[in-house]
């Protein structure tokens, strides 16, 4: 199940990643195309608006000097002249600058074109008439050049890409003539590589990010797991301890069933046996409950408790435990100290420390029962004498189901070890946390730290 779910995890991750890296990579590109189509398109409008004004300088110098006006017209295929223009030039570089183009409208261009561009002017047949070297700033094959002006000769006005001779064009019909402006089709093209750069970066950052995100889904789903593992632990110990008291109970009840003549007296040991079992089933059922209590601060009414009165009453109450264990109870308790917490919970933690020490003491020894405070902090501090836990067995004195070696303990049959882990879930739900210091010399030493109360 946890590997489903770790896969579940990353494909999810990096579906939503690669989309956001679709739509960026999209976008980017689409803008780019854009950027350079309306510079191409600027560029060679401006050649066209560039070359028709040329014209119409050369047209108005011949109408005011007739005698040049063959000169004039060469002049006006080696570039415009530097006339003032006239009104009607004025109208026509309006005409030209408002007129639509195949769905495009051409600019004045004023500026010098931002990209290389060759500027004609097409006869009616379809042929070049003129060049406009002072508008050209690339020069083209002659050859591909007439090719390409019959190519587009019947088309329509507009821009377009000619695939075959690796250029884009824009022609334009105008009052003194059409107009054509080449410039190399890889200025249009050139999101092309843009977009294979960015899908190659893309590909690479995808293999980093699933790396990552294998890394960060072991990682997230570290505590799942753990709780996991414990959850199924937990089920199995707790169906271990009910196993026994239940396998007794039926052997009892099958006995007494196969001897329905036997009179109740005589099967007296038989009861009392399913009894006992009963009860300690009962014991484990509660000490379960307690500990999934203990999880979950949601079962707790949360008040200022008195933390003194409650470590005083426990140990009052276990005096009886401890005689029976021939120990003795000693208690150094401070006055007034309150905590945020459940009074039921906090009994519960302190008695569990305090039956635990009994159980474990050394015969004719005492268990010291000691809250001070430090600082901020409530300290609670149960210890006992007797046979210390093995260092080996320390750090596990908290987990479920775990019992302690028999020899340090007068009567382990009835325990579950449950009481401590039930100790450490109340005193983290409280914001606190418990510890265990144990060895020959100073005896063994649980110790709860928890806030105090504003």
């Amino acid at each position: 199940m946890l590997k489903r779910l770790r896969i579940k995890f990353i494909a999810l991750n990096m579906a939503t990643i690669f989309l956001v890296m679709v739509v960026a990579f999209v976008g980017i590109c689409l803008n780019e195309r854009q950027q350079n189509f309306q510079e191409v398109q600027t560029s060679l409008g401006g050649a066209i608006y560039k070359a028709a004004e040329a014209d119409q300088k050369a047209k108005a110098q011949t109408e005011l000097n007739p005698q040049g006006g063959a000169e004039e017209s060469q002049a006006a295929q080696q570039g415009p002249i530097d006339t003032s223009p006239s009104d009607s030039l004025d109208r026509e570089s309006t005409q030209a600058q408002s007129e639509e183009t195949g769905g495009m409208v051409l600019g004045r261009g004023e500026g010098s074109p931002t990209i290389p561009v060759a500027v004609y002017r097409l006869s009616q047949d379809g042929s070049l008439a003129a060049a406009f070297p002072e508008q050209s700033t690339i020069s083209v094959d002659e050859d591909a050049i007439e090719s390409a002006a019959q190519a587009i000769a019947q088309a329509a006005d507009g821009m377009d890409v000619l695939s075959d001779y690796g250029l884009v064009y824009m022609k334009r019909s105008m009052k003194d003539g059409t107009y054509v402006t080449f410039a190399d089709s890889s200025f249009v093209e050139r999101w092309e590589s843009l977009a294979a750069s960015l899908a190659l970066a893309g590909a690479g950052a995808l293999a980093v990010l699933f790396a990552i995100n294998v890394f960060f889904a072991r990682w997230a789903l570290r505590p799942v797991e753990k709780a996991w593992k414990k959850q199924r632990q937990f089920v199995a110990d707790a169906s271990h301890e009910l196993k026994t008291p239940l396998t007794v109970i039926l052997a009892n009840a099958s006995i007494l069933e196969k001897h329905p003549e036997t009179p109740l007296s005589e099967n007296m040991q038989w009861l009392e046996s399913t009894r006992e079992e009963a009860v300690r089933m009962q014991e484990l059922v509660s000490d379960m409950l307690s500990l999934a209590q203990a999880e979950s601060t949601e079962t707790y009414e949360f008040a200022r408790t008195n933390l003194s009165s409650i470590a005083s009453k426990e140990a009052l109450q276990f005096e009886s435990v401890a005689f029976e264990h021939n120990v003795s109870i000693e208690d150094d308790i401070a006055e007034g100290l309150h905590v945020q917490g459940s009074a039921r919970a906090l009994e519960k933690l302190v008695g569990t420390l305090i039956d635990n020490a009994c159980k474990y003491a050394a015969e004719a020894s005492s268990v010291t029962v000691r809250l001070s405070r430090q600082g901020k902090k409530a300290v609670l501090s149960v210890r006992n004498l007797g046979n210390p836990i093995p260092q080996e067995s320390i750090e596990h004195v908290f987990d479920r189901f775990y019992r302690a070696d028999k020899a340090r303990t007068h009567d382990d049959s009835r325990s579950f070890g449950l009481g401590l882990a039930i100790a450490r879930e109340i005193a983290e739900s409280h914001g606190g946390s418990i510890k265990v210091k144990s060895s020959a010399e100073d005896g063994t030493v649980f110790t709860v730290v928890l806030p105090l109360s504003k």
